[in-house]
């Protein structure tokens, strides 16, 4: 039985740890394993750092598109290392090849996974959330969206939006044209309309437009 314990103690599974360095450019980390070791005469032995840890967030390519959602990653963030069954050097060159060395389950052949920490902040029970910092992404069960960030930036070349009604509660800036379509509906205005152009109904002129017997008085209908 002590034999298998001792066996048992030089297996690394998974363990919490500290990111030291990162380079995203790579995307490996530097990590700092945070629980020591405590060995059979008492002594404490804490883990080395370890180099080249390959830090893994949620990906897949899919039609030749690369899906992906990455996290900033700073010195000090909390993770989750998992400790590979078998040596990583080749697959980490790109090889599937058999690994060259026999170790397992080895300090160095470790996966970083972001978000390990012992104490984190509230979570919410009911919707799915996507936080950081200020702004917030929820998405309820009967999938409703609520987004809150103090500025919200689209770039794109077209944007389309399908819906019965749209609410704007706030002023709204459009430096570009406006083209409308349809053949129902009406614009209203509540309040003063400025313009430092022409105003065209129906293709007659607000500017330039001509009434029938302009002499004074009553005129016609604008020509």
């Amino acid at each position: 039985m002590t034999d298998i314990l001792t066996a048992l103690s030089e297996i690394n599974v998974s363990l919490p740890g500290k990111i030291v360095s990162y380079d995203a450019e790579t995307v490996r980390a530097t990590v700092q394993p945070s629980i020591p070791k405590r060995l059979a005469n008492g002594e404490v032995l804490n883990a080395p750092q370890i180099v080249n840890v390959p830090v893994m967030f949620p990906m897949a390519d899919i039609n030749g598109a690369v899906a992906q959602v990455t996290l900033p990653v700073k010195v000090g963030d909390g993770c989750l290392l998992i400790f590979s069954q078998r040596s990583l050097e080749n697959w980490l060159s790109g090889s599937n090849d058999a690994p060259d060395d026999p170790r397992m389950f080895d300090l160095s052949d470790a996966f970083c996974v972001m978000g390990g920490n012992s104490r984190s902040p509230n979570a919410d029970v009911e919707n799915l959330c996507i936080k950081y910092g200020s702004g917030k992404i929820k998405i309820a069960p009967n999938g409703n969206i609520t987004i809150n960030s103090p500025d919200v930036r689209v770039t794109t070349d077209n944007f389309t939006v399908t819906a019965t009604t749209s609410t704007f509660n706030g002023n709204v800036i459009v430096n570009g044209g406006i083209s409308t379509a349809g053949n129902s509906g009406s614009v209203s205005v509540s309040g003063s309309l400025t313009t430092t152009g022409d105003v065209m109904a129906d293709g007659v002129s607000l500017q330039s437009h001509k009434h029938k017997g302009d002499s004074g008085g009553t005129t016609g209908a604008p020509l």
